[in-house]
Formats: structure tokens, sequence, C-alpha cells
């Protein structure tokens, strides 16, 4: 963005032209342009100020469903805080009504001035999605788990912890390769995440990712010398998931 800000004058007003020609889905990028030049023009502009009027632009850009008002949020805390307190089921169930309100929000004929929409609502089910698969690994249910980390994955292929989920259940069913290659993705994708500055992207989390991908490889290590890694059981690298 400051690269294109800082080109010339003319070039700066055609990439508006072109994002405001009729694609919703450029107008946060045409908006943010505009806030970046402003800035840059008039380097004592009072950036709180602005900061405050871009925050409230977000709000108003938000779907319904996402909106600081939404019940939806109420739904999805009190799952969150079930499942601090290991009450599994009951956290369990919230999180697939919070999943089935977002659903209801996801209209894939909606009008082109929708399309943001759905793809925040989007990400906003592979979050929990995410969070379901982590579920049914503590309860066990590995391969139930398996499914909702591929749908995290689907839903949000540039988020690493939908990888990191999707290792997790694969190692758990006892198939080390393709965890491996899920972490992989998990931990480079993270890098990504640690270079724009995204929230809880830490040296923390990396460093739990990391811990994951040599437990996997120990893992793999052992399979390999007692030959009981089943070659069946792998998916071809092409699979979309990996992608």
């Amino acid at each position: 963005v400051k690269g294109v800000v800082r080109c010339h004058e003319q070039g700066l007003k055609t990439v508006l032209e072109s994002c405001t020609g009729g694609a919703c889905l450029c107008i946060g990028l045409a908006q943010t342009l505009n806030e970046e030049k402003e800035i840059l023009l008039n380097p004592s502009a009072d950036r709180e100020a602005t900061a405050t009027g871009k925050k409230q632009r977000e709000v108003e850009q938000l779907p319904p469903i996402l909106k600081p008002s939404s019940k939806y949020w109420i739904v999805k805390e009190k799952a969150a805080e079930c499942l601090q307190k290991g009450k599994l089921d009951e956290s369990s169930k919230l999180y697939l009504h919070a999943k089935t309100m977002l659903a209801q929000h996801k209209d894939l004929k909606a009008p082109m001035h929708q399309v943001e929409w759905l793809y925040m609502v989007g990400r906003e089910i592979g979050k929990i999605a995410s969070n379901l698969s982590m579920i049914c690994l503590r309860r066990n249910l590995n391969q139930k788990a398996l499914e909702y980390a591929d749908e995290a994955v689907l839903a949000c292929p540039g988020w690493s912890k939908s990888f990191c989920r999707r290792a997790l259940a694969l190692k758990s069913l006892g198939r080390p390769e393709e965890a491996q290659l899920a972490i992989f993705n998990a931990i480079k994708k993270f890098q990504g995440e640690m270079s724009r500055g995204e929230d809880g992207a830490t040296e923390r989390q990396l460093k739990e990712y990391q811990k994951i991908q040599k437990d996997i490889e120990v893992e793999l290590c052992n399979s390999s010398s007692t030959g009981n890694i089943n070659q069946q059981q792998s998916l071809p690298v092409e699979n979309p998931l990996y992608k």
C-alpha cells in the first residue's frame, strides 16, 4: 500500500478508479489507500482521529452477524468459557450453534456489494471449525477432529492454526507423514502472519508449532525404524488442502 501511495498521483488515481469500479472486495483497499495518502500529504494530521475513523468504518462494513451487537458473539464467548472450564459437551453444542448462526448468513447468491461479507463469515466459520476440531481431539474423536480441521483449512487457507489442527488430528490417527506436511504449512503460514504483525503471532506460538513439528518427526522416525508406516493412507501431494 505504501509503495502504491508513493507512486505518481495519476497512478494512484488510476488504482482508486479501478478499485471502486464495482467490485466491493476492493473498497477496503481504496479506503486504505486514501487514508495513507492523507497521512503522507498531511503529516501533521490527527493520527488518533484518523485511527478512530478507520475503526468506525471497519465496524460499519461488517456483516450484521459479525457486528459487536450481534448475539453471535455472546454464544461464542459462552462456548469459549465452557471450553476453558473443561465443559467439552456444552462448549461443543454452543460452538455448533454459533456455526449454524454463521451459516445462515453465508448466502452464495448474495449481491456483489455483499461479497466481502461472505469472505468474513467464511473465515469466522473456519475459526469455529478449528475450535470444534480441538474439542474432538480432547474427546478422542480423532476422525471427527480431522473433518473439522479440513473444514477450517478450506475456510481459512491462509490461517496457520487451521493447518496446525489438521496436523494434530492426522498425528492422532497415526498418519505422521501427512501430519508432517500439515505442520510444515502451519509454520510457513505463521511466519507470514508474524511478518504482517497479526494479533497472536508471537515467538511463543511459533515455538509451540515447532514443538509439534519435532514430536511428529520423532514419531515418523520411530515408525520408519519399525516399518509400521502404511503408505496407502497417505494422500497425494496434489491434494488442494496442501496448497
